[in-house]
């Protein structure tokens, strides 16, 4: 499994967004599989040990993401309603999480051209998200005339994936409850990932860059320490 790692852009969008939330994840995974389970077997073999605490810290900030009425549902649920839109979500948000320690509302600095609407505390720090943009990338919707344009195709492959509407039915144009989005199949995919790892031996590794400018023989001291303040190290 190669991923990429936590991103803390000038802008956070969408994009950045499901990045964290996996290696939030992964990190959890990485808690329990080093730390947890081994404290486990310590008090199983009864060696004196002072029990401490390294999974919780990041469960409020995976419950906010993940819980009925939380981002990704109030997210999935915009994109199914009659005119959702990204205000809408953001308002949603804003209202239902007021008082949740690991979210809040962005305040614009002067200093600060970059726009950002809330922030959402990871393991790694606070990021501040702009949610422009993110009702229709979850949608991910191809334009009906490309569809047409695809059915009407010749290659069997493309007739396969994109047959013609039987006895004169027209597409769909409104979305179902039951629509596919793009945080429902990743949050999913996710999660059946995180069930495979939870069955094998896992080993980790690391990759930490020495410098930004590819030069060989020079470790930039603080850029060094910012990964591995991101990998919770």
């Amino acid at each position: 499994l190669d991923m990429a790692g936590f991103e803390i852009m000038k802008m956070n969008s969408f994009e950045q967004f499901c990045v964290n939330y996996t290696n939030e994840k992964l990190q959890q995974f990485f808690n329990d599989f080093m730390f947890i389970r081994e404290q486990k077997e310590y008090m199983r073999e009864g060696i004196e040990w002072q029990e401490v605490d390294y999974g919780t810290d990041m469960q409020n900030t995976i419950e906010l993401i993940e819980k009925p009425l939380g981002l990704l549902s109030l997210l999935q649920e915009e994109c199914v309603v009659p005119n959702g839109s990204d205000q809408s979500l953001l308002e949603k948000l804003l209202t239902t999480h007021s008082s949740n320690p690991v979210f809040a509302r962005s305040k614009q600095s002067a200093r600060n051209t970059t726009i950002a609407h809330f922030s959402v505390v990871h393991y790694a720090g606070k990021v501040q998200y702009n949610i422009d943009g993110w009702v229709e990338k979850n949608k991910d919707a191809v334009e009906r005339s490309g569809l047409d344009v695809l059915s009407e195709s010749k290659k069997p492959i493309l007739q396969a994936l994109f047959p013609k509407p039987k006895n004169g039915a027209v597409r769909p144009r409104k979305p179902s409850l039951c629509a596919s989005t793009v945080s429902h199949m990743y949050k999913e995919q996710l999660l059946n990932l995180l069930e495979t790892l939870n069955t094998t031996r896992a080993q980790f590794i690391r990759c930490i860059s020495p410098n930004d400018h590819r030069q060989p023989g020079f470790i930039d001291s603080h850029l060094v320490l910012h990964q591995l303040r991101l990998a919770n190290l």
